[in-house]
């Protein structure tokens, strides 16, 4: 304030010395303020330098000035000194020039007018008050640099230096003009049906906002240029020329429009930004006295606009012009608060001018259109005199409204009066004892009382009656105000809802003067009221309020304004009959009351506990014309309110009674509006929220979003931590937008302030996710892990903030460099919620306040209050685990969404992890996932594009997150956004085992999912995604399950009735490929089950001996295993039964082995965990081994074939029945043979994926631990199908023959899951060579050189399907033959059929059957050390067979003595020909010589010689053998 005097001081020093003398703008001298008259580096003046910050330099023309008279005259002497002081803060904004077009020649007269020749012009141009400058000219000019020493045009001559401060004001006006020119513009181009407001008003555009800000903040210095400047702009906007070029414009881009409404709209635009303009700039006008000229011409402007147009109704732009009226009228109130006795003069003049007139309609409009003019003047309480002044003006209205007889006018004048007096009531105090205070209210309160008795009068009078009495002395009001009191109790119940709403708002501004300005009467007289108000309002045993339909709000006022001075009446007679307080609420039936109790309760507390003192009155306006908004917003604390807060701030007495009513009500809001209206509920997929929140549920509804608001304001007693958090999540899917938004604020709240609740938040709402949000909904899927990313990094934020001791207040961003990929928001509650970066008054908060009447978040405090839980507590590792097993499950989709949030997850768990200070029991998921993923890109890198590899190879590191954040359709295989396409869901009766799709990310995901990496290295992360993985399998299974079955008892034969029709066919596509890979990663991390089961069988029992035991099969005995010992880490067992286990009675009841009888099967359960048993899951998958539909199927017997190793014998137990069928040789028809056939081909594919993926050689149990041998199951399966293969005839069957190549495949690839020392024991000699004589007679013509005659017939001819049965039959004989002891000594005894058979293989010309025989030798090398003819064999092979097979031989014996001390009796033999091979011209096999003879040497002659470094490289290669 004292440099804003000494300004002032200044200004009049100028005023009086200064050589022209007068006006300010007229000073022809140039006055500098040096030392202590440096303003603008004053402290009062720093804070304006951030208003500066956000504009720009301008670089186009500034074609919206457009004044004609341009000087820099227009910029005084007086005013270019005040705004050049502080050249640091103003300075600092340019760096590009501002190209202005136009100069020109200004001079001023002896008299102070300033006179122009205009010396270029050109079209629309931007002319400045100030001529023509370059921004690259301004700063040289400020330096004292001439405008020619930087090559721009010259000036005018009088012009040397410019100002630091005139810098800023061009600056700033140029930035006006070239927005407001946008707005403009943008207004012309939007429909007429698009409000002015929208587009213009303050609030809509920030950047604008700050600009005009900007200039109020500089008025203060420069004020009557500026106001020169922009009147000028004004009148240039509306200008011929100016709408003529603007219309020629618009033309061009949009030719359809109405001419004449266009420039109406154009018109209010340029009228709006006019007056947003002035608004700022004349808040400034006290410090700038006189310039009456200037007041005059914005006087006559606004006025203008108080014209009572007639016809104006019909005008399609009659709202514009309204509103322009309604600014003006703002504009009017700023004016009056420096300049009151002009505008007064003005308006008294304006208004006996229209009395002088002959009364008419139009004389009557506009009258009232004048009065409205002046709705926005407000009363100045300092000093008296003003004050004083204003009530003056006020008694002269009075008088008018007395002598007026009109009615409209009259109440017009009332409503101008309310206007004006609801702020003056709102903070008189002893004002009301100044004499023209009184007489105003005694000249006017008894005529107006009378007419409100009148019904013409009442609607318009009632407020004026109600003004009166609050500016009125204590004496008069309690004199006089029960009479009017009791008129409105009376017209509460009015039917026009209009005078009931006036006489309730009547109402509480007359109870917050009585309670807070005069407190109150007597204690009996004040009872006595207060309760008949209470009655009125709140009447007994009603389900509702009084009057209906009207803002809770104002409700909770009056209970706060009673709380003030009698908080327990309002606590015990209102708050607890509202709330039921002592009665069982199992229904909400008065939810408006309920809401208005607890909203006042916690107003109440809070208004306690911050120290607010008395609340203020309530205002009428809240947003001004202009944006301008009055209302400051309030601040609720979001500290929970523990019993000794209660007790601190008087309320000890009610709390508890709240909490426990609380409580019930928000159990019985969950039963009736919460569950049922979640958007997971299926019933609720095809339905818009308007249609299920119906007016009988919307108060409730509105009370829900009230008591979710409340939390954690207001913990409910009696409710564990588990069952709140459970429905807080269950309410961000819940149909209600606001209710998702609060539910979601109030969790959040609850991690970011109260530590002791943040590990329930997490693990309540990661369960939530994993169980009740499905994937059938990917939206909401989206939107849940969004918000799990937002909680972990909340947690992370505040427990970084606490240890480095800096409390935040805010939400910060994700910082962490791998958190850069937050993905966008979506439709729906995203928008509320997604936002990383918010602040701690959120986006709900507005919502909150209006609709539920409590700000759900505030200032933020960091509460020590210590949470009662009456759950277990799990430890904090198991939660994280939990998320992280969530995250493992989310990567099995095919969208790229829920994958690279998945992603942040892991990498926020691992973050925060760290930030807790958990110890490493195991390395993070995230961790591990990426150090198998170099390795598992080489693997899929023949599947990419080329682009693909191209930016693998020039990425630095491969990880996760970089292939999650791959763009490429490849990495989506299975995702498809078209809904018109075709399901592959389809029926396909003929086809099998198609080949397998290219999809690179199954590769990555089950790569990373093998048994050295995930599975070992993170256990109690894969313990925790089985249960989350197994919810998510069965809840989708109900969508892509093509085919639910009815019992058949009399075959386990799966039916084909057609799929049923579902609602999702549009995802069917990718959620079957989902479903796919979820059921694969359920096989993967299922655990084994403990061996607490008593079994009934004995392992030594054998297939015969069971035709009288027990027919529950092992399953299902399983089923009655306590729920509580499934779990990862149970004991396993190394025994199971045999196939033949529940054989006989299995024929005459069928076992609950469908998906259909898991209901059945589990009725007696209990719990979570019997619910996730793994046989629940393998009772569910097996079965769809029997599924028509291929993708079905295929997907079944994929996810079968990638069984956990420990779980292999729980599989093994539950497919024992379908072993069974598959060997099972009874007589049938052709169609239930075709559909056994089909189970056999099936259940063969299975057993080779198992083996494909080598787990029959980790399994702990497939061997018997003291024969080594196979399991008993698995050998009855390998004799039974050979018995079963060898019958079968039918030559001609596709489906026979795909069984026969996948059995081939599956004992080879069984065989080859052993090392060779077991491979000796592994099968039987007998069942070997039944196997070696089954494989032989389908191999065609290499079963020749053997004797044994081929089953295969000469008409298939070399098919693809028949050579690829033979061969896969001759790996399978060399597997047999060479992997172990000979089953058949006399194979390799001399003359044997063994070396015919080699002959015949080696001679072959195809690649892979010369390479395979090369093999067999070597490996028949190993496994037969004993036998001599072998070795005299390829000894003689080497001297008498053709080259080919001669290298192969040797080659083979190199291996075999390269690789150990081979038995040999004849080494002379060897040293012979390896020495004959070392003259072989062919480089590979006389390298190999060379190196073998220093071998044999060192063996047999002991003498030690250098090798050749490649001699290690061959002994690796030779080794390498023994995994064939």
């Amino acid at each position: 304030m004292y440099n804003r005097w000494k300004l002032k001081k200044n200004q009049q020093h100028v005023v009086e010395n200064g050589s022209n003398g007068g006006n300010l703008e007229n000073l022809g001298g140039s006055i500098c303020l040096s030392g202590g008259m440096d303003v603008l580096t004053g402290a009062s003046n720093v804070r304006h330098s951030a208003n500066f910050a956000p504009f720009g330099a301008i670089s186009r023309p500034l074609d919206r000035m457009g004044l004609k008279h341009a000087s820099h005259g227009n910029l005084s002497p007086q005013e270019s000194a005040l705004m050049s002081g502080g050249s640091g803060p103003y300075s600092s904004n340019f760096g590009e020039d501002v190209n202005v077009t136009v100069g020109s020649v200004c001079e001023v007269d002896s008299g102070g007018k300033v006179t122009t020749a205009v010396a270029t012009t050109s079209t629309r141009a931007a002319l400045l008050p100030w001529g023509q400058h370059t921004r690259s000219t301004l700063a040289a000019s400020a330096s004292g640099v001439g405008a020619a020493d930087v090559g721009s045009a010259s000036t005018t001559g009088s012009e040397s230096t410019l100002r630091p401060g005139e810098i800023v004001m061009r600056s700033l006006f140029a930035d006006f003009t070239q927005q407001a020119e946008k707005k403009i513009e943008s207004v012309m181009i939007e429909g007429s049906e698009k409000n002015l407001s929208k587009l213009l008003q303050r609030g809509e555009d920030c950047q604008f906002d700050q600009l005009l800000s900007a200039l109020g903040s500089v008025a203060e210095h420069c004020l009557p240029s500026l106001l020169n400047t922009l009147l000028a702009w004004h009148k240039r906007q509306l200008s011929d020329a100016e709408i003529k070029n603007d219309m020629k414009r618009m033309e061009k881009i949009k030719s359809n429009m109405d001419i004449e409404l266009q420039l109406q709209r154009r018109e209010s635009a340029v009228e709006f930004i006019f007056c947003l303009a002035l608004i700022e700039i004349l808040r400034q006008l006290p410090f700038h006295p006189g310039h009456e000229d200037i007041i005059k011409n914005i006087e006559n402007l606004a006025f203008k606009h108080f014209k009572y147009r007639e016809g104006l109704q019909n005008n399609p732009n009659a709202h514009n012009i309204h509103m322009i009226a309604d600014l003006n009228a703002e504009v009017v109130g700023v004016l009056a608060q420096s300049r009151f006795s002009s505008v007064r003069k003005r308006f008294m003049s304006e208004l006996k001018e229209l009395r002088a007139k002959e009364p008419s309609p139009n004389t009557t409009q506009s009258i009232i259109s004048l009065l409205m003019g002046m709705k926005f003047f407000r009363v100045k309480m300092v000093p008296i005199e003003e004050f004083e002044a204003s009530f003056q003006f006020m008694h002269e209205c009075a008088q008018y409204f007395l002598e007026i007889k009109d009615k409209d006018i009259k109440h017009a004048l009332a409503g101008l009066f309310v206007e004006i007096l609801v702020p003056v009531a709102a903070a008189v105090k002893n004002e009301v004892n100044v004499p023209c205070v009184k007489n105003f209210v005694d000249l006017l309160y008894a005529q107006t009382l009378d007419a409100c008795t009148k019904s013409k009068h009442r609607l318009a009078l009632f407020p004026l009656v109600t003004c009166l009495l609050c500016v009125a002395q204590k004496t008069f009001f309690l004199n006089n105000w029960h009479y009017f009191l009791a008129m409105c109790l009376s017209n509460l119940k009015n039917r026009d809802a209009k005078m009931s709403r006036v006489a309730l708002e009547s109402l509480y501004r007359l109870l917050w003067v009585y309670m807070i300005r005069i407190k109150c009467e007597s204690n009996s007289a004040t009872h006595s009221r207060l309760q008949s108000i209470v009655n009125s309002l709140f009447p007994r045993g009603s389900k509702s309020v009084v009057p209906r339909d009207t803002p809770l709000n104002i409700f909770v006022k009056i209970i706060q304004f009673i709380a003030a001075e009698r908080l327990d009446f309002a606590m015990r007679e209102i708050v607890f009959e509202l709330l039921l307080v002592g009665r069982s609420i199992k229904v909400i039936t008065t939810p408006e009351r309920m809401s208005i109790g607890l909203r006042a309760f916690l107003v109440v507390a809070d208004s306690l506990q911050q120290k607010d003192g008395e609340p203020p009155m309530p205002r009428t306006v809240g947003v001004l014309p202009s944006g301008n908004t009055l209302r400051v917003k309030k601040t609720y604390l979001n500290k929970m309110l523990t019993e000794d807060t209660a007790r601190t701030i008087g309320m000890s007495n009610y709390f508890p009674h709240v909490r426990r009513v609380f409580v019930d009500m928000l159990r019985a809001l969950d039963v009736h509006c919460g569950r049922p209206l979640m958007m997971t509920n299926t019933q609720n997929v095809n339905k818009e929220p308007d249609e299920l929140l119906t007016d009988e549920r919307r108060p409730k509804i509105d009370l829900f979003r009230t008591c979710v608001a409340a939390i954690p304001r207001l913990i409910p007693d009696n409710m564990t931590g588990h069952e709140l958090v459970d429905l807080l999540s269950r309410l961000t899917v819940h149909i209600d937008d606001e209710l998702r938004g609060l539910a979601y604020q109030s969790l959040q709240t609850l991690m970011m302030d109260f530590p002791d609740w943040r590990q329930d938040v997490i693990h309540g709402f990661t369960q939530f996710l994993a169980r009740d949000v499905a994937d059938i909904f990917p939206q909401l899927v989206d939107n849940g892990l969004r918000m799990l990313v937002m909680f972990l990094n909340t947690w992370r934020n505040a427990v970084m903030a606490n240890y480095s001791g800096n409390s935040s207040n805010t939400l910060t961003k994700i910082s962490s460099s791998h958190s850069t990929n937050t993905v966008k928001e979506a439709p729906g509650y995203v928008q509320q919620n997604t936002v990383v970066s918010t602040t701690t008054s959120n986006s709900s908060g507005n919502s909150s306040v209006n609709s539920s009447g409590v700000s759900s978040i505030t200032t933020p405090t960091v509460v020590d209050t210590v949470r009662k839980s009456n759950s277990t507590e799990q430890p904090l590792a198991t939660t994280f685990h939990l998320v992280e097993g969530l995250a493992l499950v989310v990567l099995c989709n095919s969208r790229p969404q829920p994958r690279k949030l998945a992603v942040l997850i892991m990498k926020e768990v691992k973050n925060l992890k760290k930030a807790v200070g958990i110890p490493e029991t195991e390395p993070h998921l995230i961790d591990v996932i990426d150090k198998c993923c170099p390795l598992l890109m080489d693997k899929c890198l023949h599947m990419l594009p080329q682009a693909e590899r191209t930016a693998m190879l020039a990425a630095n590191v491969i990880d996760l997150q970089w292939i999650v954040d791959r763009t490429s359709g490849i990495w989506t295989v299975g995702h498809t956004e078209d809904s018109t396409k075709a399901s592959t869901l389809t029926l396909n009766l003929s086809q099998t085992s198609s080949s397998p799709q290219c999809d690179p990310w199954a590769v990555f995901l089950f790569g990373f999912m093998e048994r050295h990496s995930v599975l070992q290295q993170c256990p109690s992360v894969v313990a925790q995604a089985w249960p989350v993985c197994y919810q998510r399998v069965t809840s989708l299974y109900s969508v892509i399950d093509p085919t639910p079955v009815s019992d058949n008892r009399a075959s386990l034969l799966r039916s084909s009735a057609p799929p049923k029709k579902n609602p999702l066919e549009s995802q069917r596509d990718s959620l079957g490929h989902l479903w796919k890979n979820q059921v694969t990663m359920a096989m993967r991390v299922v655990p084994p089950i403990p061996s607490v089961a008593v079994r009934c069988a004995s392992p030594d029992l054998s297939l015969s001996l069971h035709e009288h035991s027990d027919s529950r099969s092992l399953s299902d005995s399983l089923d009655n295993i306590p729920s509580n010992v499934f779990g990862p880490e149970g004991m396993i067992t190394r025994f199971t039964l045999p196939l033949s286990y529940g054989r006989k009675d299995f024929r005459n009841k069928r076992q609950g082995s469908s998906p259909d009888s898991l209901t059945a099967d589990r009725s007696d359960k209990s719990g979570s965990a019997a619910s996730t048993s793994p046989v629940a899951l393998y009772k569910l998958v097996v079965p769809l081994l029997r599924c028509e539909v291929t993708d079905v199927r295929d997907a079944a017997v994929n996810a079968l074939g990638m069984i956990n190793h420990e779980a292999l014998k729980d599989l093994m137990d539950e497919l024992v029945i379908y072993i069974r069928e598959a060997i099972d040789r009874k007589q049938e028809n052709m169609r239930r043979r075709r559909r056994r056939d089909a189970l056999r081909l099936q259940l063969v594919r299975v057993l080779e994926k198992i083996a494909d993926y080598r787990t029959y050689g980790v399994s702990p149990w497939v061997l018997e631990r003291e024969s080594m041998t196979l399991h008993p199951t698995f050998v009855e399966y390998i004799d039974g199908a050979r018995v079963y293969l060898e019958a079968e005839i039918d030559k001609d069957n596709t489906s026979i023959r795909e069984v026969k190549t996948h059995f081939c495949d599956f004992i080879r690839k069984l065989i080859k899951n052993f090392s060779l020392e077991v491979c000796g024991t592994l099968l039987s000699r007998d069942l070997k060579r039944n196997l070696f004589n089954l494989f032989a007679s389908w191999s065609g013509e290499f079963a020749k050189p053997l004797g044994i005659s081929s089953h295969n017939s000469i008409s298939l001819g070399n098919s693809a399907d028949e050579e690829k049965l033979q061969f896969s039959a001759l790996q399978a004989m060399s597997v047999l033959l060479c992997r172990g002891f000979c089953f058949n000594t006399q194979y390799l005894a001399e003359e044997g059929l063994i070396y015919p058979w080699l002959d015949m293989l080696l001679q072959s010309k195809d690649e892979k059957i010369y390479q395979l025989a090369k093999d067999t030798v070597v490996l028949l090398f190993e496994s037969n050390p004993d036998m001599g003819q072998l070795l005299e064999w390829a000894i003689d092979r080497c001297y008498t067979a053709l080259p080919r097979q001669a290298d192969a031989c040797f080659l083979a014996l190199a291996a075999i003595f390269s690789a150990r001390e081979y038995p040999c009796d004849h080494y002379t033999s060897v040293i012979n020909v390896t020495l004959l091979m070392t003259g072989c011209p062919r480089i590979a096999v006389h390298s190999t010589a060379i190196q073998l003879l220093q071998v044999l040497d060192k063996r047999f002659f002991g003498t030690v010689g250098p090798l050749h470094p490649e001699s290690e490289k061959g002994k690796c290669q030779i080794i390498n053998y023994h995994h064939y």
